[in-house]
């Protein structure tokens, strides 16, 4: 991937549109940027490539391949790579009502979020380089750098709506979890593919969600072996969710280091 910046020369008639653009382009190896005063235009920008981090308005996010944040005019901000493939994608934009437009869009502080590679957002970014690069009117950068903010926008909400659905379903498998669940079950819950809950599960909470219904049901197996001493081992296994006792048990043991017997010993 090659350097590929654009700056637009705006007349006063193009700088009394809605929106306009200031520039657009695509950075490899990005270079550290610290700005105490900020910029005097708006900037929204995706990572096609490597890891960062950014940092705006005293709050600091991590960024990787996907990852999309937005940088508020006169807003001071810090982003830069931490290896050598750090890319980012961007468009700087103003305009005479841009305060409005952003009001109305719901874009009013710097934001980051998990946008996913190839997403609309990229997409729209890589139109208007090449729209620029063809020397396309100003009036029609402009139309393309609205759509860009508004898949820029539209990507953001998709995001929200994720992190709702995760945990919607930490939730439900918490409501369910002696039950006979399947990744199929949850997924369906929250209306997202088994592979796409999966991954974005793993990314949120740093486990997979079998693991974590795993930790659901030896939590309260725990709790029901320290207050019903009456219950066996196996009777626990199967109110908590587990078929066989044998699989409890060694579950149980990987992630508390005792047995669930000698667990129970030391609650006496």
């Amino acid at each position: 991937m090659l350097k590929d910046m654009f700056y637009t020369l705006s007349s006063e008639k193009d700088k009394s549109l809605p929106i306009y653009l200031v520039s657009v382009g695509c950075f490899p190896g990005q270079n550290e940027v610290l700005r105490p005063s900020g910029m005097p235009y708006h900037q929204i920008f995706v990572v096609a490539a490597g890891y960062g981090t950014y940092t705006c308005a005293g709050k600091s996010y991590p960024l990787e391949p996907g990852s999309c944040f937005y940088v508020p005019k006169g807003t001071a901000h810090h982003y830069y790579g931490t290896d050598e493939a750090f890319t980012t994608r961007w468009v700087a934009f103003d305009g005479e009502n841009i305060a409005q437009v952003l009001a109305a869009l719901g874009l009013d502080e710097g934001c980051c979020f998990d946008g996913g590679l190839k997403s609309d957002f990229y997409y729209a970014q890589a139109a208007l380089l090449e729209q620029a690069k063809q020397n396309a009117d100003n009036t029609v950068l402009s139309a393309h750098a609205y759509s860009a903010l508004v898949a820029f926008v539209q990507q953001r909400s998709l995001a929200a709506q994720g992190s709702n659905a995760l945990e919607h379903a930490r939730e439900y498998m918490s409501a369910h979890c002696a039950e006979a669940l399947t990744l199929d079950d949850i997924a369906a819950e929250v209306h997202m593919s088994k592979y796409n809950f999966c991954r974005a599960f793993k990314k949120q909470y740093g486990v997979t969600p079998f693991e974590y219904l795993l930790q659901l049901r030896v939590l309260a197996a725990k709790q029901l072996l320290a207050s019903q001493r009456d219950l066996s081992v196996a009777q626990i296994a199967i109110k908590v969710g587990f078929s066989d006792a044998g699989y409890f048990i060694k579950c149980f043991k990987k992630l508390e280091r005792i047995t669930p017997l000698e667990f129970r010993k030391t609650r006496i």
